[in-house]
């Protein structure tokens, strides 16, 4: 009786289980959003716990000051993505009217742009371009409720793990069903981890950031400084990355070159296009492995398949999460073989 009592109360637990997945998997990326933030935060939290004695209003100033600093970035980001994309789609609109382009093969500088089937191509690419950020723009304000739902939970979840973050944490930890000191083995690993892959990308962003303010400011591109904050933005943003900022300005001045009769701007524009690929957004996949799997005590390998791995499956926020789960993988091996050979 026993038995089957216990067999019961498994197979109960299993089937709460996956119907809480399910509750909690529409809001899944308001949940981890709160917990990335919330541990990103979570120094100035301490820091103002520390000077008022106060749980909630410390983690109310820190929840306001999070959601004002993060808005102030995605407006940024959204602003900075409309004006350059509208920019490169206009200098290409206007270059393939122009008389660099619409004249005799045989006395246009660039013959082989003028040929219709040349013409027709880049008009269809652009077509395309435009087609596809249309249906982006307008998958986005389809899903805007979902948006200000996983908004809402992001939010509150930051709001109660300043509060009652260490207290949880601490409970999982004990909760684990392994020896004491294999809980504290992997508690380490997974705040080594953990610190390692957020902070390591935040270093290798202001890199990325310094790099690319360097390599505008060398080829003679306006505004060197504002470049080197959106990369250092942009970079740490999985899904879109650096080239959010180089590849327009690139774009931009190998078209006006070609339309133009500073045909240095094209010269200026490969050059860009080839440092930005090999240099700026280059280093990301050289630097963040090495970084993470350092402080970690995971190999590179690893670090670069996890983050690559998890973003395919669970989005932007699966760049963290990805490897969290290699090294907790590893570290879960590591102590099975101790046991076994024990």
């Amino acid at each position: 009786m026993q038995k089957n009592e216990s067999l019961l109360l498994f197979g109960l637990a299993i089937l709460l289980i996956v119907v809480s997945f399910f509750i909690v998997r529409p809001f899944s990326t308001g949940l981890l959003s709160g917990i990335i933030l919330s541990y990103l935060f979570y120094p100035m939290y301490a820091f103002l716990y520390k000077k008022t004695n106060s749980q909630r209003f410390s983690a109310g100033v820190t929840t306001a000051i999070a959601i004002i600093l993060l808005s102030v970035i995605f407006g940024l980001i959204l602003n900075t993505a409309a004006k350059e994309g509208q920019e490169v789609y206009s200098r290409t609109q206007t270059f393939l009217a122009s008389d660099a382009v619409r004249c005799q093969p045989s006395a246009c500088s660039f013959a082989i742009l003028a040929k219709p089937e040349v013409q027709e191509g880049i008009q269809e690419l652009v077509s395309k371009g435009t087609a596809s950020m249309s249906n982006i723009v307008s998958n986005f304000f389809l899903s805007l409720p979902s948006v200000i739902l996983n908004l809402i939970v992001a939010i509150f979840t930051l709001f109660y793990l300043f509060r009652d973050g260490p207290e949880l944490y601490s409970r999982i930890i004990h909760a684990l069903p392994v020896a004491q000191s294999h809980r504290a083995r992997i508690a380490k690993q997974l705040s080594d981890v953990t610190y390692a892959t957020m902070y390591g990308a935040i270093v290798v962003a202001i890199i990325q950031g310094v790099l690319g303010g360097i390599g505008f400011w060398v080829l003679g591109f306006p505004s060197p400084v504002v470049a080197t904050m959106l990369i250092a933005v942009f970079a740490l943003i999985p899904v879109l990355g650096a080239w959010v900022v180089w590849l327009p300005v690139a774009l931009s001045a190998i078209i006006d070159g070609l339309g133009g009769t500073e045909t240095g701007l094209v010269t200026k524009g490969i050059t860009l296009l080839v440092y930005g690929t090999l240099v700026i957004s280059g280093i990301d996949n050289l630097l963040k492995p090495k970084l993470i799997g350092e402080r970690a005590g995971v190999h590179p390998v690893l670090i670069m398949i996890g983050g690559l791995g998890g973003l395919f499956l669970f989005g932007p926020l699966g760049f963290i999460i990805g490897p969290i789960t290699l090294a907790l993988l590893k570290t879960g091996f590591e102590i099975y073989e101790r046991e076994r050979n024990e």
